[in-house]
């Protein structure tokens, strides 16, 4: 996340691309998909993130902290929204 993307169609595409994989898996509502789904989603929020604190925050030493921070947070939404999606 520290690192800047030198190349915008990389991520660009990449960003969209998981934004389309999130269209089929709300549609569904099987295991697998609910995996897909949880994974797709923060996934494409880390990619938006990591390119606003890219674009936006200029210092090093706070984008690679807030970086951290923001990866640490996205795990700990990523593993509730796990388990949220298991219970019954």
């Amino acid at each position: 996340m520290t690192r800047i993307n030198k190349e915008p169609l990389t991520h660009w595409l990449l960003q969209r691309s998981t934004a389309i994989l999130l269209i089929p898996t709300f549609l569904s509502a099987t295991p697998s998909s609910l995996i897909v789904l949880n994974i797709a989603m923060f996934w494409h929020a880390h990619i938006g993130i990591s390119e606003i604190l890219a674009d936006y925050v200029h210092n090093s030493v706070t984008r690679v902290f807030v970086g951290t921070l923001i990866q640490v947070v996205i795990l700990i939404a990523m593993k509730d929204f796990f388990i949220l999606l298991l219970l019954p």
